[in-house]
């Protein structure tokens, strides 16, 4: 399993895949909603996954943000890791 798929997995319950499943919960109703519900409900609106990119690491980008709902560049993160300048017309042109 890539990094990327693991941390998606991270993100759905079981046995959809391995988030842990707790009804002690504001969205369970601190146990007033059944676990079934709680996991239909998330299986119909699974949640929304957002990344943000600020080290240029060796992962391949399309798979990374394959599974992503939304994505952000962390541009100064971004820029420091790969050793540029902090000037502002550098990172516009990046």
């Amino acid at each position: 399993m890539s990094q990327a798929e693991a941390l998606v997995a991270a993100t759905r319950f079981a046995p959809a895949d391995r988030r842990s499943v707790s009804v002690a919960n504001r969205a369970a109703r601190v146990g007033a909603v059944p676990l079934a519900s709680v996991l239909r409900a998330e299986q119909d609106d699974p949640p929304v996954l957002g990344g943000q990119i600020e080290t240029a690491g060796t992962d391949s980008l399309p798979d990374l943000l394959a599974p992503l709902d939304v994505c952000f560049v962390g541009s100064t993160d971004l820029a420091a890791d790969l050793g540029l300048l902090a000037d502002p017309a550098v990172l516009r042109s990046a």
